[in-house]
């Protein structure tokens, strides 16, 4: 039988390294997820509704903290060239993280203030800029990893994150409300740890020069990529922030509950297969080879799976939601099956986003994520009579700019396809 197991992976590579890679994801996912019933009951929405906000901002600061250079690692011939890179992205991430920090040290009565967050959580925003900083980092050793192709390492490296986050969370959760954003960044740190153990670089010096030349050659990931990924992960975080300005932090901790069941197969899945079809298309690019197959298979892939998602969110949420965590949080499961739709696109078409990155797309990629983020931002601007009606133009805006998203990524793939034949 492992003979064959074999066989039809050295037939099948693509699945043999997507299964490597999303491997680690499921099993850290699942563990987050088997002890989601345990900490729903201990700790209360608007814990989470706090905790939340943390790791949305944990997100978006981490979206720019390596200015995209991090992107860049997979890309070229030369070892060297990428290790250079991890040089500089280690120099940026520490320059925005005294930057943030400070920030934090002199604006945080005005972020409490603001937000309406009670002072008792002051201490869980100082967090912020260390998680992002190991988070960011423990990335970046994830995508070298994934230039050598060594997923195995990558997976363990995602489940020695989770792992380590959640028995942190459990562990003193009884005696310490702060366990839950203290154990996000124990997580990331045995993150960054992990994977910059797994890819034993040894750290060399480099003469100012030689890191400018980096710079200079890939400096289209800043110019171009920094501002729309801002965009773009503010975006899939905006809806926090939405319902914050608007209702109450405990309706953040209902949100938070929905966004982690919905969400969490897409970590499983499509993150995945968006690094897969970055490393293997950016490959076959580079050999003027056809890559249609490559975004074929993994758009029927998603689909498939989106498709199956959303039968079983649409049908049986409020029995999950009740089974698993309780009556108390019958409002999650009233809002899953509003944004199940949104987050079925999501599945398909961000982690395919990729493709335009390996394809230098990057200018067309900007604009369409300025159109989404000023599509979505106008729901700031807009009142609503109740929460569902939120949700609801919020699911339709990004359907629309999705699909949209979906005919670029197979009109360029084409294209690139149409030039090799000719």
């Amino acid at each position: 039988m492992e003979l064959k197991n074999y066989k039809l992976f050295a037939k099948f590579p693509f699945i043999k390294d997507l299964t490597f890679l999303a491997s680690g994801t499921i099993l850290s996912q699942l563990i987050v997820f088997l002890f989601q019933p345990f900490l729903k009951r201990n700790f209360s929405p608007e814990d989470f509704g706090v905790m939340d906000v943390c790791l949305k901002a944990v997100a978006i600061i981490s979206s720019f903290m390596a200015l995209k250079f991090d992107g860049a690692i997979i890309l070229p011939k030369k070892n060297i060239d990428a290790i250079k890179i991890l040089h500089l992205i280690l120099y940026i991430s520490i320059f925005f993280f005294v930057l943030i920090l400070l920030s934090i040290a002199i604006f945080i009565d005005d972020i409490v203030l603001v937000f309406e967050i009670d002072s008792k959580y002051k201490f869980w925003f100082f967090l912020i800029p260390f998680s992002s900083f190991f988070y960011i980092l423990g990335i970046s050793f994830d995508n070298y990893l994934i230039r050598k192709k060594r997923f195995k390492q990558v997976s363990i490296s995602k489940l020695s994150r989770r792992s380590s986050e959640v028995f942190v969370q459990v562990l003193i959760g009884y005696y310490y409300k702060s366990s839950l954003i203290i154990g996000d960044l124990i997580g990331n740190i045995f993150y960054c740890v992990r994977s910059y153990k797994s890819t034993s670089i040894n750290f060399i010096k480099f003469n100012k020069k030689e890191l400018q030349a980096i710079l200079v050659e890939y400096n289209d990931f800043p110019k171009y990529n920094v501002l729309p990924n801002i965009l773009n992960t503010f975006v899939l975080n905006s809806l926090t922030f939405l319902i914050l300005s608007k209702f109450t932090i405990k309706e953040v901790g209902f949100l938070e509950l929905t966004q982690k069941i919905l969400f969490a197969p897409a970590a499983i899945l499509s993150i995945s297969l968006g690094q897969m079809l970055l490393q293997r298309t950016s490959i076959k690019i580079a050999k003027s080879e056809s890559i249609l197959q490559e975004v074929y298979r993994g758009f029927l892939l998603l689909a498939a799976f989106s498709l199956l998602f959303f039968i079983v969110i649409y049908f049986f949420s409020e029995e999950i939601f009740i089974f698993l965590f309780g009556e108390d949080w019958i409002h999650s499961a009233y809002y899953s099956k509003i944004l199940v739709v949104y987050t079925c696109f999501n599945f398909v078409f961000s982690p395919m986003g990729k493709i335009l990155i390996a394809l230098r797309r990057i200018k067309q990629n900007a604009i369409w994520q300025l159109v989404k983020f000023i599509s979505v931002i106008s729901l700031f601007f807009i009142h609503y009579n109740s929460i569902y009606d939120y949700l609801y133009s919020y699911v339709i805006i990004n359907v629309i700019l999705y699909i949209i998203y979906g005919i670029m990524i197979f009109s360029y793939s084409k294209k690139h396809d149409n030039k090799i034949v000719k």
